[in-house]
């Protein structure tokens, strides 16, 4: 039976949220740089996978809804909480990069008058990337059972998501990741004009080199964000069926 934690789904219906999720987050390897394949398979395919993050989304409004209506009452978890900021703050973010990406187009919208919302989309995309990542932690249960586990097979998991943790913070460090992050927060909306102006940009053209960096860099600052917020939630798991036990 569903919780507010673990919402069930069966059959077709689980088959196609896990199919979705897939989708998204194989897709999202391959378009968090707009010279990771072409500038026109960014705009494509970042449009279509942001409409498909908010079917996602969507597609989970019932247990939103429910949620909501006790939110603040007694019994309902930290994480739980923790979840639908998470869910409310990825629905807005998601918003932003569309409205921002749109504006921004050069292929498929073409115009003028959206240089201005360059900045504001390195920084949705900053975000985007954490939330997600943090979404996907908090919802580690789904496919890991900290419970089942052997003490060995445990204590190796931790240190697995740790070191996940260090090296998102490393590859976050070295890579632009921290100049989308500080957009609104000095200089660095000038760093992004610069680093998009025609006169700079970087080689046209598919290259597999800057594509497996772009890819790799993605997963790794999702799996570092994701890998922090699983890890508590695992904890917790673990301590409670023990408990129980």
């Amino acid at each position: 039976m569903g919780t507010l934690e673990n919402p069930v789904c069966w059959g077709h219906e689980k088959a196609c949220f896990y199919g979705i999720d897939l989708v998204l987050v194989l897709g999202f390897l391959t378009v968090f740089s707009k010279n990771a394949i072409s500038l026109m398979y960014h705009e494509v395919a970042g449009l279509g996978l942001l409409v498909l993050c908010l079917v996602h989304l969507a597609m989970h409004a019932s247990w939103v809804r429910s949620v909501f209506s006790r939110l603040f009452r007694r019994g309902v978890s930290a994480k739980v909480r923790c979840m639908v900021f998470v869910d409310v703050a990825l629905v807005l973010v998601t918003l932003l990069l569309l409205v921002s990406g749109v504006m921004a187009s050069k292929k498929l919208f073409p115009h003028d008058g959206g240089k201005f919302m360059i900045p504001v989309h390195f920084f949705a995309a900053a975000l985007f990337l954490i939330l997600v990542g943090l979404h996907l932690g908090l919802h580690i249960e789904r496919i890991c059972k900290p419970a089942r586990l052997s003490k060995g097979t445990w204590r190796g998991l931790c240190v697995l998501l740790a070191a996940l943790v260090v090296l998102s913070i490393f590859v976050m460090a070295t890579s632009s990741f921290k100049t989308w992050i500080s957009v609104p927060f000095g200089q660095a909306a000038t760093r992004v004009h610069g680093a998009v102006n025609p006169q700079r940009r970087m080689a046209q053209g598919f290259s597999f080199a800057r594509f497996c960096m772009v890819a790799g860099t993605t997963l790794a600052i999702m799996a570092g964000w994701a890998s922090l917020a699983a890890l508590p939630v695992l904890h917790h798991a673990r301590s409670v069926s023990r408990r129980r036990a």
